[in-house]
């Protein structure tokens, strides 16, 4: 029974992964779920000289649950929407 469980919250993660591309959706074997944003070095530059901001190499995002995550992400692209773009 625990993989189908198992397969459900990878399907759970895979559809927050369709909504927000950008972002490797993922779990601990806690069963937190995580959201990582990695950046490219271009990518960095230029949200850089548009925002005027330093800009880290990758964000990871956490929640309880993968109906959070994507909660979560939102919220985080609302906040920093230079970075986010």
């Amino acid at each position: 029974m625990p993989i189908i469980h198992e397969a459900t919250l990878v399907e759970e993660e895979q559809a927050v992964e369709h909504q927000y591309p950008h972002f490797h959706v993922w779990h601990s074997d806690g069963m937190r779920i995580y959201a990582t944003r990695t950046f490219t070095g271009g990518e960095i530059t230029e949200i850089a000289r548009r925002t005027h901001l330093r800009v880290p190499a990758s964000v990871t995002l956490d929640a309880p649950t993968p109906q959070l995550i994507g909660h979560v992400i939102a919220k985080w692209l609302h906040e920093f929407p230079g970075i986010a773009a």
